[in-house]
């Protein structure tokens, strides 16, 4: 499978094994390889050919199936309609997270876009280190600020804040599939699956948030227990067949 793990999430490994192998046997069992990134995916014959690239090292993986699990991001400013310039101090809440867990504050006020749990996390967290935090249910019409935001607007209401927070929608991060030509260049594009979460190539499949995106991650566990199941049989239908 190729994805990556939440925040919250235990780590296990920071990089991979200095005797990593360079193929897998599909037989052998899972194996994990954390801190590394896929940076590409081709046809073998028979399988998939993984490419891998880590901070020291790349390797090469042989699979008879992949499984693509890269998630999603938050919806930067770029990719939105809000009217101003574009200061510092406008960012999602992965990067938020990030900053308040190196021990620094994102700014002294914070208005945060979001409405549901992952939101409220965030804010607890805001509050919690003393930032002034300033809930916004839609994101604003318009900001105001040259080097640094000065306040944001949503609708006639000018909000004073040094900081916007966006946390409020993930979109589907399935850019290793363009290579593929299964999704464009689009931003956000989910990975175009079937109902049994096959892409329209054999041996390819995809879960989680890179075909549905969800802040929360509600349903991305159980997606992902319903589709290793089907994986499994059908890797075992293809074993038998060639038995």
């Amino acid at each position: 499978g190729l994805g990556g793990a939440r925040r919250d999430a235990p780590a296990v490994s920071t990089a991979p094994a200095a005797d990593a192998p360079s193929a897998l046997d599909p037989g052998g069992g899972p194996a994990w390889l954390l801190g590394a990134t896929v940076v590409g995916l081709s046809p073998a014959d028979p399988g998939w050919r993984v490419l891998v690239q880590s901070s020291t090292d790349s390797l090469e993986l042989l699979a008879a199936a992949v499984v693509v699990a890269t998630g999603g991001y938050v919806e930067p400013r770029a990719h939105r309609s809000i009217a101003g310039p574009r200061p510092a101090g406008i960012m999602t809440a992965d990067l938020a997270w990030r900053v308040l867990d190196a021990g620094l504050l994102p700014g002294r006020v914070v208005a945060l876009v979001g409405a549901d749990g992952v939101a409220a996390d965030l804010t607890r967290a805001l509050v919690d280190a003393g930032v002034r935090v300033e809930r916004l249910a839609a994101v604003p019409d318009e900001v105001r600020g040259e080097a640094r935001l000065e306040a944001v607007r949503v609708g006639p209401r000018w909000i004073v804040a040094d900081t916007l927070v966006l946390a409020d929608r993930l979109v589907a991060q399935a850019i290793l599939l363009r290579g593929l030509g299964l999704v464009d260049g689009r931003p956000g594009m989910p990975a175009p699956v079937d109902d049994d979460g096959r892409l329209p190539l054999e041996g390819l499949w995809a879960v989680g948030c890179c075909v549905e995106p969800d802040l929360a991650h509600r349903a991305c566990a159980e997606q992902g227990r319903r589709i290793g199941r089907r994986i499994a049989a059908s890797l075992g239908q293809r074993t038998a067949a060639r038995a």
